[in-house]
């Protein structure tokens, strides 16, 4: 299973889960991650940073 996968080169079991969520649709809000991953909002602001420090993971802003 790619989660498992995930975990043994170093992401938590949240990371694992929100990474897959973002490679599955082209952009995603915290809010709809939170939604979809059933992790808490304010959970999920951390986790982001780590993914875009240790995983390439970018944030693209959007006006509206």
């Amino acid at each position: 299973m790619i989660q498992d996968f995930l975990k043994e080169i170093g992401f938590s079991d949240k990371e694992a889960i929100i990474y897959l969520a973002l490679i599955k649709v082209e952009s995603e809000s915290i809010l709809e991650l939170a939604r979809v991953t059933k992790i808490g909002r304010t959970t999920v602001y951390p986790l982001i940073e780590n993914l875009k420090e240790n995983v390439n993971v970018t944030e693209e802003l959007k006006k509206g």
